[in-house]
């Protein structure tokens, strides 16, 4: 099951790489559907794999640990990817446009007013 997590994993990613502004709603969804297949067929597998490698005793420990590591991990890639999204943004912006690269990333997070962000807006 693992090794077919990672073959999932590794497809995904092969997706996002040719991702672009034309991409289709379908097409993000597929990838996020690959993404989630290949994280749920080894997330449990490598928990039992952890958890086997210790004493009864000490599962408890490790399964937290784990947990915690997951939890850091994808706090880092939230902040890296934001701290990307806004770099892209700024260095994409004429001079004098700072602040509206800022305002784009806003409108961006509000469903209300994402609709009103051209596509090309963001990245040429």
């Amino acid at each position: 099951m693992t090794a077919l997590g990672a073959a999932f994993q590794v497809l995904s990613a092969l997706m996002l790489l040719t991702l672009s502004s034309a991409a289709g709603q379908f097409y993000v969804s597929a990838t996020s559907f690959v993404m989630g297949l290949g994280l749920g067929f080894s997330s449990t597998a490598l928990i039992v794999i952890v958890q086997s490698a210790v004493d009864w005793s000490r599962r408890g420990i490790v399964t937290a640990g784990v947990q915690f590591m997951r939890t850091l991990g994808s706090t880092f890639g939230v902040a890296m990817t934001g701290t990307v999204l806004n770099y892209l943004l700024l260095i994409n912006a004429t001079p004098g446009q700072e602040a509206s690269s800022i305002s784009t990333v806003s409108r961006l997070l509000d469903p209300m007013q994402r609709h009103l962000v051209p596509p090309n807006s963001c990245f040429p």
